[in-house]
């Protein structure tokens, strides 16, 4: 499966490159913080983070696109569990990821006249700072809508949210939500 995703980020990215021929295509720059969360079913327990992205954009056609994004998502606290410990016995510790860090190519279409944009993707994740056994990395599938003010050049505010589906969980983490609020240039 990660070979699969690593091919079509590749594919994904030789296309943006090879379309910068056209004189008329537009590349833009977000820089965006928020708070978000994930959970954790491995734990229980639902965990609030700070979620910072960079997103390069680039115009394709007028209502369609390509993205490359960038995130941390920082727990604001670790979980940590000894699942069947027992008392004078040896015992494992299992606990939560201090960081998600990742990148998603994705597609997007403008919806109509509107500020708003749907996207869809592919990405790799990793978790950084847990203890006990599974996977540390993993690839996803990102849905996303983002809303950017309508205006030409210049620094525009720029909100909106992505949603991560893990195809092995981290961690007990099937789920990331990556809210963003900020500029687009």
């Amino acid at each position: 499966m990660q070979r699969v995703v690593r091919r079509s980020l590749a594919m994904l990215i030789l296309a943006v490159c090879a379309s910068t021929a056209g004189a008329q295509q537009k590349t833009s720059i977000a820089f965006t913080i928020a708070p978000g969360f994930v959970r954790f079913d491995g734990f229980g327990s639902t965990v609030k983070t700070l979620v910072a992205q960079v997103i390069v954009s680039r115009e394709l056609t007028a209502a369609t696109g390509a993205e490359l994004t960038g995130f941390t998502a920082v727990p604001f606290s670790v979980v940590s569990v000894q699942p069947g410990c027992i008392p004078g016995g040896a015992c494992q510790s299992y606990s939560s990821p201090s960081a998600l860090m990742g990148g998603i190519a994705s597609g997007y279409v403008q919806l109509g006249d509107s500020p708003l944009r749907l996207s869809a993707g592919l990405g790799l994740l990793s978790a950084r700072g847990s203890e006990g056994p599974g996977a540390r990395s993993t690839s996803a599938v990102q849905l996303g809508l983002e809303w950017s003010q309508q205006r030409s050049g210049g620094i525009r505010m720029t909100a909106g949210v992505r949603a991560l589906q893990f195809a092995n969980p981290i961690s007990g983490a099937r789920q990331l939500v990556l809210p963003g609020v900020g500029i687009r240039y």
